[in-house]
C-alpha cells in the first residue's frame, strides 16, 4: 500500500471529520471555527507557468462559407492567475479517459497540486472550488462520497480510492485534487466515482462562424464567461490557518472546424487534431470539446 494511502488513513481517523458539514446546494461549509488566511508570496516562476498554459497555437484550417456543424474553444491562462507560491504549485495535465458509459475515449484535464515543503500539506476540497458562468462547484462532492465510499474502483493502479474531502499531500510529493475515476456499483454497471476537468464555451458561440475560420480573443476582452479555480490548503490539519491558489482559465480562440468528430483521432494514448496539428506536442496546451465532449 503507498505511504500517500496510508497518510490518507491516519488523517481520516485523527478526527478531521469531526467538523459539523453542512451540505446545500452541493456546496460545502464548515463550521468548525474561525480560521486565519494567510497570504502567500508569489513564486518567482509563477508567471512561467502561467505562459506555459498560452503557448502557440498553429492552424490547419480550410475556409468555407458554409457555416460551421461544431466549435470548440482553445483555453488561455490568465495573467493574474496565482498558480504558485513558497508552498504549492497547481498544473493542468492533459489525459486521455475512457468513459464507460459512452464507450469512447474523452479529453480530460487533472488538476495537479504539488507540495513544495517539508511537511504534509491539507487540501480542503469542501473549501475548494471552480467558478463558471457564475456557477461554484465544489471539489468535493457529496453523492461522489457516498458512491467511492461503497463501490469498488477500477483504475489503472491498484491503489484504493475514496472521494475524500481533506486531501494530505506528503512533502515534496504531488496529488490530483480533480480526477477521473470508475467503479462497479450493487447492480455490476460502471459507476462515475470523480470526474476531472473538461472545456467547452460556456456562454454559447456567440458570433456564428463559418467552417474553418477563428476567431482570437484576449483575457480582457473575451466574451465568454471563465473558469475561475479556487485551491483551498492548509500546513496544519486543524485549518487554523489556510492559503490559497486562483487560477482562471479563459476561451482564448473559437476554431469552427466542420464536423467535429473527425477532427480528432486517438493515437498511443494522445489526441491528434487536424485543425491544430501542434496540440500532441504541446502538453499544456488546453483545449475545449464540443458536442458530448467524445473522440
Amino acid at each position: 500500500m503507498k505511504k500517500s494511502f496510508i497518510l490518507m488513513l491516519l488523517f481520516i481517523v485523527s478526527g478531521v471529520y469531526a467538523d459539523n458539514v453542512i451540505v446545500k446546494d452541493k456546496t460545502v461549509l464548515t463550521t468548525s471555527g474561525t480560521a486565519k488566511y494567510v497570504k502567500r508570496e508569489t513564486a518567482g516562476n509563477n508567471a512561467e507557468l502561467i505562459n506555459k498554459y498560452n503557448p502557440d497555437v498553429k492552424f490547419n484550417l480550410k475556409p468555407r462559407n458554409s457555416k460551421a456543424h461544431n466549435s470548440f474553444p482553445i483555453m488561455g491562462m490568465a495573467p493574474s492567475s496565482i498558480l504558485a507560491n513558497d508552498e504549492v504549485e497547481m498544473n493542468f495535465v492533459k489525459k486521455v479517459v475512457w468513459n464507460y458509459y459512452h464507450n469512447a475515449y474523452c479529453l480530460r484535464y487533472y488538476i495537479e497540486i504539488t507540495n513544495k515543503t517539508d511537511s504534509i500539506i491539507y487540501v480542503d476540497k469542501g473549501n475548494s472550488y471552480r467558478l463558471v458562468a457564475g456557477i461554484k462547484s465544489m471539489f468535493f462532492d457529496m453523492e461522489f462520497f457516498r458512491m467511492s465510499s461503497a463501490i469498488a474502483p477500477v483504475s489503472s493502479t491498484p491503489e484504493p480510492f475514496c472521494h475524500l474531502r481533506y486531501l494530505p499531500i506528503p512533502p515534496h510529493s504531488s496529488a490530483y485534487i480533480s480526477e477521473c475515476r470508475w467503479g462497479y456499483n450493487a447492480d455490476n454497471k460502471w459507476t462515475q466515482l470523480d470526474e476531472a476537468e473538461y472545456y467547452y464555451i460556456p456562454d454559447g458561440n456567440g458570433q456564428p462562424l463559418k467552417s474553418g475560420h477563428y476567431l482570437e480573443y484576449g483575457p480582457d476582452n473575451t466574451p465568454h464567461s471563465k473558469f475561475q479555480y479556487v485551491i483551498t490548503y492548509s500546513t496544519s490539519p486543524d485549518f487554523k490557518t489556510y492559503s490559497s491558489l486562483d487560477a482562471s482559465l479563459y476561451v482564448r480562440y473559437v476554431v469552427a472546424s466542420g464536423i467535429f468528430k473527425k477532427q480528432f483521432k486517438y493515437k498511443s494514448g494522445n489526441i491528434r487534431c487536424g485543425a491544430v496539428p501542434n496540440f500532441e506536442s504541446e502538453p499544456s496546451m488546453i483545449m475545449g470539446m464540443s458536442g458530448w465532449n467524445m473522440i
